[in-house]
């Protein structure tokens, strides 16, 4: 029995459905511009509503099925289109991380501490985990079970300036849940190069740690030495904290809030919010493609450090499809 299909009547431009996902239209049109200049995946024949079904799926997470039936396809039609689609705006989405990460870092201002003066980074840095699937082979689930929350997980670590709450760095794979946040930390920020001096990790190469300011961090971070962490209260002496530890972590927790904030914005995504039923290598390029495109709707069009050449931007207007939605 073939899937229903909507009446004609139903027909609507994908604007609605792209401002019920939170995005601008014009965000869809920098993105196939993209898309069209880079040579790696212009010719994958990527269209806006392949997009729109993409971030469709995400948003909902239902079964393949019904989304088809939303949009009138078959699911033949979708995952032709589905793995292409995730890798032509995952390279995309990596290139404007990557090309806009020196400046914007260049661009983040400092906290002064109120009691010692002293001068911080204002960034914060944080992991988040993902639920997934049990795996069925049992190497597998020791890999991925997180004692702490008691389920299978993927962790991804970024950082968020508390100033301007742009996302400036996001650790381009997952990791398993098995891994400490400690060990995490480790992993990324004590990193050496020839000269013994620490380095960043970033969408597969190695930058330079920007300065010597220390960044906002949880206990996670404690063994770091560029990492400011909260005071932790003694239970066993059952000690109250200082006046000046009260200042001290309510100023790392107010400044820390906004990582924490950046990554509930992904999680509007029920495909990172609920657990993950697809491909490990797929979740890698969808955390960063939600990342990056929250960043960007975040300061809505001038999240893009590119000058666009109006006319071809309004030739992709121009095409924007009509398509069926129920």
């Amino acid at each position: 029995m073939k899937n229903p299909r909507p009446s004609k009547k139903q027909k609507t431009q994908p604007n609605l459905i792209l401002y019920s996902l939170g995005f601008e239209p014009d965000i869809i049109d920098k993105l196939l511009y993209l898309i069209e200049c880079n040579d790696e995946v212009k010719n994958k024949g990527i269209k806006d509503k392949h997009i729109i079904w993409t971030l469709l799926y995400w948003k909902q997470y239902l079964p393949i099925t019904e989304i088809c039936v939303t949009f009138g396809i078959s699911p033949k039609t979708f995952l032709n289109h589905y793995g292409e689609t995730i890798h032509a705006l995952w390279v995309v989405c990596k290139e404007i991380m990557e090309q806009r990460y020196e400046q914007l870092v260049e661009s983040v201002g400092f906290l002064k501490h109120p009691i010692t003066k002293v001068n911080y980074r204002a960034i914060a840095a944080d992991s988040t985990s993902i639920d997934i699937e049990t795996p069925i082979d049992y190497q597998i689930q020791k890999k991925f079970y997180s004692g702490k929350s008691k389920s299978h997980v993927v962790k991804f670590h970024c950082e968020v300036s508390t100033t301007s709450y742009r996302l400036l760095l996001l650790h381009p794979e997952g990791f398993p849940g098995a891994v400490d946040d400690i060990k995490i930390a480790d992993q990324i920020y004590m990193e050496k190069d020839h000269n013994g001096e620490p380095q960043y990790y970033s969408n597969g190469r190695m930058i330079r740690r920007h300065d010597k300011f220390p960044i906002l961090g949880d206990r996670a971070y404690i063994s770091l030495p560029n990492f400011v962490v909260p005071h932790k209260r003694s239970k066993k002496k059952k000690e109250k904290p200082t006046p000046d530890q009260v200042v001290h972590n309510n100023f790392v927790s107010s400044n820390r809030v906004y990582v924490e904030n950046f990554f509930l914005k992904i999680n509007h995504f029920k495909v990172v919010s609920t657990t993950y039923r697809g491909n490990l290598e797929h979740l890698n390029k969808i955390v960063l493609i939600l990342s990056v495109l929250a960043d960007i709707q975040e300061i809505h069009n001038d999240g893009f450090d590119y000058q666009f050449e109006k006319q071809k931007l309004m030739e992709i207007k121009e095409k924007r499809t009509m398509f069926v939605v129920k």
